[in-house]
């Protein structure tokens, strides 16, 4: 049986993938979610849309709501409060804290739109309290784990996981009123200035502008690694699928290209490696998000 296998731009398009996949019977619930990521993606969102009723809407409503409610590191949280994950495994290239941990979801209120995340223990009592299992490894933590490598497993592997720009900060320009241009300009806790890590306001020909994350320097990334290395890492991974039997029942993989976490003159290079890779092991149906 192939294997749906869907490319995804930015990470929280994994949620509509995992959410139709779910609707369609591709996928069950209390899935084991297998994360090979530079980061754990495990924030927790604040929702106008209660988590509960995501499931019963259509793929357009969705899609609207992965794209205008999450973000790329707030979409995990939403699968496990809606069952669709019980298990999550983060690995990390050099993880430098592991460890297993019994964790829970609940929300305030019981309403699903604002979560509370946490090591679990036995004293919360809610309807919506659930609870899911996390674990973080290093490569060589995960290729020597003991989890149950044949349960249903979602695998999914963010393109940065290999080589990753820690800070992207693209800079980005905005036209702006003159009012707010002023506004901005004549008050310095501005609430701009706790938004971005950089806020500049210019004139240019009688038009105003904000301009975010603005630098004259740029430093070279600790977490990239160049083309020989990456192989080696695409290589490995695969390898340790393979050693594992792994057999999952989706696979997701995330560029993180117009984030910027995967720099931008490798993340073809890293694609183009991996799914050669991955295509030797496994029998996989590439095709949209929309399945």
């Amino acid at each position: 049986m192939k294997i749906p296998t869907i490319i995804l731009e930015e990470h929280h398009e994994a949620f509509i993938a995992w959410t139709l996949a779910t609707k369609k019977g591709i996928i069950s619930k209390r899935n084991t979610l297998l994360h090979f990521d530079d980061h754990s993606d495990l924030r927790t969102p604040l929702l106008n849309t209660a988590a509960t009723d995501i499931l019963a809407k259509d793929e357009a409503e969705i899609k609207a709501f992965a794209y205008q409610e999450l973000n790329i590191d707030t979409f995990i949280i939403p699968a496990i409060y809606l069952d669709i994950i019980d298990n999550f495994i983060w690995v990390r290239r050099d993880m430098p804290k592991i460890g297993n941990f019994e964790m829970y979801i609940r929300s305030y209120n019981d309403q699903a739109k604002k979560f509370i995340s946490d090591k679990y223990t036995p004293t919360a009592s809610s309807s919506t309290f659930k609870t899911y299992n996390y674990s973080k490894f290093d490569f060589t933590g995960f290729k020597n784990s003991k989890f149950d490598k044949q349960a249903d497993i979602l695998l999914d592997i963010d393109l940065d996981y290999f080589s990753c720009c820690e800070s992207p900060n693209k800079e980005v320009v905005m036209e702006t009123t003159k009012q707010e241009y002023d506004d901005f300009t004549s008050n310095k806790y501005h609430t701009l200035n706790f938004t971005s890590s950089t806020v500049n306001a210019v004139q240019y020909k009688g038009s105003h502008f904000f301009i975010f994350n603005k630098t004259d320097y740029h430093y070279p990334s600790s977490r990239e690694l160049n083309e020989v290395e990456i192989n080696e890492q695409i290589k490995d991974l695969v390898g340790a699928l393979e050693l594992s039997r792994i057999k999952p029942r989706l696979i997701t993989i995330c560029r993180s290209r117009h984030s910027g976490f995967t720099p931008a003159h490798q993340w073809q290079m890293i694609e183009n490696n991996l799914l050669k890779e991955l295509d030797q092991l496994y029998d996989m149906k590439k095709m949209g998000i929309d399945f």
